[in-house]
């Protein structure tokens, strides 16, 4: 999998491949992250919803 910078006439996209997520960043300030593991993304929204007393939905069968 590769990541690469592609510039556009009105804003650029850098992009960094790490060992659990892909970061996109745009020009205008904003960010994408794209997790590669679907465990670790589960991880994390768990820790967030906890930390920020959300709920998540429960798992159906």
């Amino acid at each position: 999998m590769r990541c690469i910078s592609v510039r556009y006439e009105f804003y650029a996209i850098f992009c960094f491949l790490l060992p659990y997520f892909r970061i996109k960043a745009f020009k205008k300030g904003t960010m994408h992250f794209e997790f590669l593991d679907e465990d670790i993304w589960m991880k994390f929204n768990q820790t967030v919803a906890k930390l920020r007393g959300w709920s998540l939905p429960k798992k159906r069968k």
